[in-house]
């Protein structure tokens, strides 16, 4: 029997939170049931020859920046030319052009993966993608808040399925390698290490966790010590490290560490005592999933689905967005109220690992697969797995 050829679209297999789902799904269900390809539009990225080496075909269109016109036919060539039953995009650009594509060799079922609120909060991201909406057979959402934001801007229930993301629980603390790099770090054991994942751009609102420094150094004892260590690289990196120079000159009690974009982040997540995300549309989903199931508290901005990601803000802390002052003594009674911080995060390592588990999410996809494939009248038999997961049916 034939396996169902599954395209995963999206810009570039980089180390952040669309990279890391798209390999994690591709190692997963690549086997006897799925032939999963990976095409990514601008380059191949950090993951691609890791993927490669598993036996995914990684391949690139080499996308210039802009307004693409000849995209289209050379991308529909590479879906005709390798027989592709889905296509499944991971951004906007991905979605928007990968459906034109799709629609000219006029097979392949169109999926469109949206993790944050970045297509309906633009209007002309709205407008294109509602425009053209006809072309896309589902739209997956990775929460139920995500799916209420779309079904209130105006999209169909018949086109909307939420499936979470999904991530491999580690088995235990990597204690050794996170002691190494924080002494690598020069970071003392009596040292609050802070993290703070994501792209240095404008929606993640790097800025909000520097502004509220000076409210958190003048809140706390002259004895306590912080570093923070900012994760991830992006246009607005150099003006952060500016700012963040001025605040450590005018405070001797402060370490500020720009970490580069790395592949696997758990060693650095695993140093910090507590995770910060700051985006104003839709955080670092995987780091804060990676950050509680190895137990390390997470405060985040009350956007999207960050009360639904936290047990319904059971399990974190959640703050206004934008709103340094707030997110400074947030991040004060995490550090002061270390054994409610305790009991709180092992309530949200157990809520992860029970609701965000990497095999529930590729059971989910493969029945939407199956049920996108009848809907065409091409079904076959998936059963969603790889020979190395064939408990997941």
């Amino acid at each position: 029997m034939s396996r169902i050829r599954v395209l995963h679209l999206l810009k570039s297999l980089d180390a952040d939170d669309g990279g890391r789902l798209v390999a994690d799904i591709a190692e997963e269900m690549h086997g006897s049931c799925y032939d999963i390809r990976v095409g990514c539009l601008s380059s191949k990225g950090a993951l691609a020859e890791a993927l490669s080496a598993d036996g995914v075909e990684v391949f690139c269109m080499n996308m210039v920046d802009g307004f693409d016109r000849s995209l289209v036919p050379c991308l529909a060539c590479a879906i005709g030319g390798r027989n592709i039953d889905i296509v499944h995009a991971h951004s906007f650009a991905a979605s928007f052009w990968g459906r034109f594509a799709a629609r000219r060799v006029n097979k392949p079922v169109m999926v469109s993966h949206e993790r944050s609120t970045r297509t309906i909060d633009r209007w002309w991201r709205r407008w294109l993608d509602c425009w053209s909406l006809g072309l896309v057979d589902r739209i997956i959402t990775c929460s139920s808040a995500l799916q209420r934001r779309f079904l209130r801007a105006g999209y169909p229930m018949a086109h909307l399925t939420t499936i979470r993301t999904g991530i491999r629980p580690e088995e235990g603390q990597q204690l050794d390698i996170a002691e190494g790099f924080r002494a690598q770090l020069g970071i003392s054991a009596d040292t609050t290490a802070v993290a703070v994942v994501g792209a240095h751009d404008y929606m993640k609102r790097g800025k909000t966790i520097l502004e509220s420094l000076p409210h958190l150094l003048n809140s706390t004892g002259s004895g306590d010590t912080f570093a923070l260590l900012i994760l991830g690289d992006g246009p607005f990196r150099r003006d952060l490290e500016d700012i963040a120079t001025g605040i450590a000159k005018r405070y001797g009690r402060l370490d500020i560490c720009f970490l580069e974009q790395q592949t696997d982040i758990r060693a650095s997540l695993l140093l910090a005592d507590m995770c910060v995300c700051c985006s104003s549309n839709e955080p670092a989903l995987r780091a804060m999933l990676e950050a509680a199931v190895n137990e390390i508290p997470v405060i985040a901005a009350e956007v999207g689905s960050n009360r639904e990601t936290l047990a319904f803000g059971a399990g974190g802390w959640l703050y206004p967005a934008t709103d340094s002052a707030t997110l400074a003594s947030t991040i004060t009674q995490v550090h002061s109220h270390h054994d409610v911080a305790c009991d709180r995060v092992k309530i949200l390592a157990s809520y992860v690992r029970n609701e965000y588990g990497l095999s529930d999410m590729v059971r989910r996809l493969d029945s939407l697969y199956q049920i996108l494939l009848a809907e065409k009248g091409t079904s076959r038999s998936g059963g969603g797995a790889s020979d190395r997961n064939s408990d997941v049916a």
